[in-house]
C-alpha cells in the first residue's frame, strides 16, 4: 500500500521589518528603556545597540545598560518560529547628557539693608530651564525650586537687626542635570538709626560768640554716614564731621543746637538736643 507522509509546509518568508526602536531623548538615563510595535508572527527580536548585537528578546522591549555620554542607536529584527528573520528596523536614537549646567552667577547684595523685601538677581545659564534658590534669614533656611525666571523677591520683613541674610543658586537642564551652587552672597538687616551723644556742651553763659559744640555717633549694626545738625531756628545743614564751631558770631541770647546721625542704610537715630548756651557779651553799664 502507498504511504502518505505528513504534509510539509515550507516557510521562507521572513516577518515584517519592526517599527523604528524609540525612547526618551535626551536623557541622563544611561540605561534608557526602547520600545518598538509588536510585529504579527515574530516571537523573537534581535536587538543591535551601535552595530553590537546584544541578543534575542521576547517582548518588543530591551533596556540598554550603562551607555556613556554621546549619541546612541538601536536597530532590531523580528524572527518567527522558523528562525526566518526580517531585516533591520530604522535606527532609533538618543542623546545621553551627562553635563550640568554651568553654575550661574548670583548678583551681590548691599553689605546692610533695612528693607522689608529682598530682590535675588542671577545670570542666565544657556542650557537652564529652571534655578533652585536656597536663603537662609537668621539661621532659617528655605528652598525655592522650579524657578523659571533670574529673579526671586523674598520676604525679610521678619528679620531684625543683626541678622545675617544669605543666598545662593544653582541650575538645572532640560533632562534634569544640575549644577552646583554659586557663591553665596550676603547682607545684614539694620533697621534702627545711629546714637550721638555729647561730647562737649560749650560753658554757659559765655563771652565767646563762637562757642563749639562736639559730639560722637554710634551704629550697632553698620556705620554712621553723616550728621543732620539744627542751630536754634536755622535751617539744618548735613556735616560728617563730630563738631561744629559757628563761622560768625552769635548774637547775645540763648542757642540750642541739635544734631541727629543717619546710617549708611539711611536710618535715621533720635535727634540729641545739647543743653542751651547763654552767649552774653553786652559789659556792665560805666560806673
Amino acid at each position: 500500500e502507498e504511504v502518505e507522509f505528513d504534509a510539509v509546509v515550507i516557510d521562507t518568508t521572513p516577518p515584517a521589518v519592526p517599527g523604528m526602536p524609540q525612547t526618551t531623548s535626551p536623557t541622563k538615563n544611561q540605561s534608557p528603556v526602547w520600545t518598538w510595535g509588536a510585529v504579527a508572527g515574530a516571537t523573537q527580536y534581535r536587538v543591535f545597540e551601535d552595530e553590537v548585537e546584544k541578543g534575542l528578546v521576547t517582548e518588543p522591549t530591551y533596556t540598554s545598560t550603562n551607555l556613556t555620554e554621546g549619541t546612541h542607536y538601536v536597530q532590531v529584527t523580528a524572527l518567527d518560529t522558523l528562525g526566518n528573520e526580517s531585516a533591520k528596523s530604522e535606527a532609533g536614537y538618543v542623546v545621553i547628557d551627562l553635563t550640568a549646567p554651568a553654575v550661574p552667577e548670583m548678583a551681590g547684595l548691599p553689605a546692610y539693608t533695612n528693607a522689608d523685601a529682598l530682590m535675588l538677581v542671577w545670570t542666565a545659564v544657556d542650557s537652564a530651564v529652571k534655578y533652585d534658590v536656597e536663603y537662609t534669614i537668621a539661621g532659617v533656611t528655605t528652598t525655592v525650586e522650579d524657578i523659571d525666571v533670574q529673579t526671586l523677591t523674598i520676604d525679610i520683613g521678619s528679620a531684625v537687626d543683626g541678622n545675617p541674610i544669605t543666598a545662593r543658586v544653582r541650575a538645572y537642564d532640560a533632562v534634569g542635570n544640575v549644577s552646583g551652587w554659586s557663591d553665596e552672597v550676603s547682607t545684614t538687616v539694620d533697621r534702627t538709626g545711629p546714637v550721638v551723644s555729647v561730647v562737649t556742651t560749650p560753658a554757659s553763659p559765655t563771652t565767646s560768640p563762637r562757642p563749639a559744640w562736639a559730639w560722637s555717633g554710634e551704629d550697632e549694626v553698620s556705620e554712621v554716614d553723616y550728621y543732620i545738625v539744627t542751630l536754634g531756628s536755622e535751617l539744618p545743614f548735613e556735616t560728617e564731621g563730630t563738631s561744629f564751631t559757628p563761622e560768625s558770631n552769635l548774637a547775645d541770647g540763648t542757642h540750642v543746637l541739635k544734631v541727629k546721625a543717619v546710617d549708611i542704610v539711611g536710618n535715621v537715630g533720635e535727634e540729641v538736643e545739647f543743653d542751651a548756651v547763654v552767649i552774653d557779651t553786652t559789659p556792665p553799664a560805666v560806673p
